[in-house]
């Protein structure tokens, strides 16, 4: 019965991807590249942050990772894939596998994290803080600092520790059975490492960096 529910649940993500893409494609002439991969990038974090709930296996998350970047490969190859669900992901100009670490990042983290809550933590940072940094970056940023991508600002990099922040402190103190004053103390040590982390990634390795760094640190700190 167990592996019965993970199926469907698993073949309802996936149809829930296939619809999110045409979707985004077909309204994307409306926005930049970055807006229109970063609401991708949101949608999929926000399904992600179920996984705890509707998989009762790592299993099913590594055959769901597997299946997501066949159609991910699949779409960035084949012409008529990419005319018809590629332009939400694949405007960008810069070369990047961001959405093959992010499958992996995910599937990484729901294997090795020891609670539900880590899980939930990392991922929601990969989510929200990241794309808050895209955004904000991208609509606000003046001051400029060099990358191996090209730039990034530190508008957005703030940004990200900010978002970061007020998920980690709350979320631990919340949910962690820990004090206020600690949480914030872990959520500030967090948020500002691994935004310098994210800061030095490129061609996105940040979506696998970013959710296995705050993994790593929560189970060393909390």
């Amino acid at each position: 019965m167990v592996i019965l529910y993970d199926f469907f649940a698993l073949l309802g993500v996936f149809l829930s991807l296939v619809i999110l893409l045409l979707l985004t494609h077909r309204f994307s002439h409306l926005l930049s590249p970055e807006v229109s991969r970063k609401i991708v990038h949101i949608f999929i974090g926000i399904t992600t942050l179920t996984f705890p709930i509707i998989f009762s296996s790592s299993v099913t998350v590594w055959l769901l990772a597997i299946f997501a970047s066949f159609l991910f490969f699949a779409i960035k190859h084949q012409r008529v894939l990419k005319a018809n669900m590629g332009d939400a992901i694949y405007r960008i100009k810069r070369h990047s596998y961001g959405e093959l670490y992010y499958i992996f990042g995910v599937a990484f983290t729901f294997e090795f994290a020891s609670t539900p809550l880590f899980y939930i933590l990392s991922i929601a940072i990969l989510t929200f803080s990241d794309s808050a940094a895209a955004i904000i970056g991208e609509r606000y940023g003046k001051i400029l600092y060099p990358t191996r991508d090209g730039q990034k600002s530190v508008e957005g990099s703030l940004a990200f520790v900010a978002v970061s922040f007020i998920i980690l402190s709350y979320g631990l103190y919340l949910f962690g059975d820990i004090a206020l004053v600690q949480s914030f103390q872990i959520a500030a040590q967090i948020s500002v490492g691994v935004a310098l982390l994210e800061a030095l990634s490129w061609h996105g390795m940040d979506n696998f960096v970013i959710p296995i760094s705050v993994l790593v640190l929560l189970e060393l700190l909390v």
